[in-house]
């Protein structure tokens, strides 16, 4: 409610009016604030409220409608709609302006829009229930491997992820049902390790080849004694006396160990 609060019409939570000097102030059922109303979401277990009216008293963003669909309420106490707006979850990013690289991700990945829509719905009730939806493989790992297929080799792409028994892309099938607390240790302590793994993963073999390569373009052949049934300790010797490497590094000395 924008201007100043008539008194002849009764104020709803979350409405506002403007007072001296520009500031604004918020109904929060009992008084006016100038702290805005917040709703939030239900409680693991809570029973969702069923009228959008309900949902507000209790301060919850979600309902379940008449229909029997979850509704998220959304812009609460905001200046044009101080009600909120009451959305499906299916259309939430369509409705946030320019498309987001999660929304061309999505898109690339599952092209069936039912299907993100009943994504959207299955995230949705695993959030009523204070959980999170986790995709099982990234959504962005599936779009980066079907983008620019055509639409024959994206269906034998996911036809290849179905024999093997994994459901890809934002589907609700390649949704797994995890507690904030679980997910929150997920994307922030194992991925991280996950990763930094897969970076460092071949770094010891490469310095022993890197070693190597240096070795034999720095080999100069010469009438030397032959090394014939020498141990591996007397081939360093004449490596050495060869080369300008350093045998002794800690990466020459694993070339050895695989070398014999």
């Amino acid at each position: 409610m924008g201007g100043f609060y008539l008194s002849m019409a009764k104020p709803k939570i979350g409405d506002r009016r403007n007072v001296r000097g520009g500031k604004v102030q918020w109904w929060n059922g009992t008084k006016w604030s100038y702290e805005r109303p917040t709703l939030t979401a239900p409680k693991f277990g809570e029973d969702l409220p069923t009228s959008k009216y309900a949902a507000i008293e209790a301060g919850r963003s979600m309902f379940v409608n008449a229909d029997g669909n979850i509704r998220l309420i959304r812009n609460f106490g905001s200046a044009d709609r101080p009600q909120g707006r009451s959305v499906d979850p299916g259309t939430r990013r369509l409705t946030r302006g320019a498309k987001t690289r999660r929304q061309e991700a999505e898109t690339i990945a599952t092209p069936n829009p039912e299907q993100r829509r009943e994504a959207d719905r299955a995230m949705a009730a695993m959030a009523a229930r204070g959980n999170v939806g986790h995709h099982g493989i990234p959504v962005a790992s599936v779009a980066s491997g079907k983008a620019g297929l055509s639409p024959e080799r994206a269906a034998e792409f996911d036809r290849r992820y179905a024999q093997a028994g994994r459901a890809i892309g934002h589907t609700a099938e390649a949704l797994v049902e995890m507690s904030r607390p679980a997910h929150d240790i997920l994307h922030s302590v194992d991925e991280v390790k996950y990763y930094r793994a897969l970076r460092s993963a071949g770094k010891v073999p490469e310095q022993v080849f890197s070693q190597l390569k240096s070795m034999a373009g720095n080999i100069r052949f010469s009438p030397l004694s032959p090394i014939s049934g020498s141990s591996s300790l007397s081939a360093q010797g004449s490596i050495e006396a060869q080369t300008n490497v350093n045998v002794d590094s800690p990466a020459m000395q694993m070339g050895f160990k695989l070398a014999n």
